[in-house]
C-alpha cells in the first residue's frame, strides 16, 4: 500500500513538471537598473501667468540604452524652502499605442503660490513599476510674468510713418 501512494505520488509529481515545464519566464533576466527608464536631464521652470509651467523631453529608452516602450506615467514632486520633495501629480502617458508620441511635455503648477520658492524634479515610471532616478532640480520663485501693454510694444517696434494721402510712397525716378 505504501508503495502504491508513493508510485501514485511520483507520477503526479512528474506530470506536474511536465505539464509545467512550458510555465516561466522565456527571456534572459534583466538587471533592475537595464529596464530602468533612462533620467530626465533637461526639466526646466518658468513663471507663468497661471502659475509655474515646468518641461522636458519624454524619455524612450531604458537606462541600458534599448528602446523603450513600456512608459506609463511620470511623477511630479515638488518642494518649497528647505521642505522635503513630494509628489503633487501623476501624469500617465496615453499615446504609448500611437504612431505619433508626444516627446515633450508641459505641465503647469497652478498651485505654486505668487513670491514663494518651489524646488521640482521628475520621475520616469514603467507599466511593471520600474522608476527613473530623479531629473535634475529646477528652482524658481513664481513671480508675475512681464506684462507687454501697448507702450512696452510701442518701444520694442521701430516707428512707422504715414503717408499724408494715405496711398502708396510716391515712385523714385533714376
Amino acid at each position: 500500500m505504501k508503495s502504491r501512494a508513493t508510485t501514485l505520488s511520483l507520477i503526479a509529481i512528474s506530470i506536474a513538471l511536465i505539464v509545467c515545464h512550458g510555465c516561466g519566464i522565456k527571456t534572459r533576466v534583466r538587471a533592475p537598473e537595464d529596464v530602468r527608464p533612462e533620467q530626465i536631464v533637461d526639466l526646466r521652470a518658468i513663471s507663468v501667468a497661471d502659475g509655474i509651467r515646468l518641461s522636458w523631453t519624454r524619455p524612450d529608452r531604458y537606462q541600458n540604452r534599448d528602446p523603450m516602450r513600456d512608459l506609463s506615467d511620470f511623477l511630479v514632486l515638488r518642494g518649497s524652502d528647505d521642505q522635503p520633495m513630494e509628489q503633487v501629480a501623476k501624469i500617465p502617458i496615453t499615446d504609448q499605442q500611437r504612431f505619433q508620441q508626444q516627446h515633450h511635455m508641459l505641465l503647469v503648477d497652478k498651485d505654486a503660490l505668487m513670491n514663494h520658492r518651489y524646488r521640482y524634479q521628475i520621475i520616469s515610471e514603467t507599466s511593471d513599476g520600474y522608476q527613473s532616478r530623479p531629473s535634475n532640480e529646477v528652482v524658481l520663485v513664481r513671480t508675475p510674468p512681464p506684462q507687454f501693454g501697448a507702450a512696452q510694444l510701442g518701444r520694442q517696434l521701430p516707428a512707422v510713418k504715414s503717408q499724408a494721402g494715405g496711398g502708396p510712397p510716391p515712385a523714385q525716378t533714376p
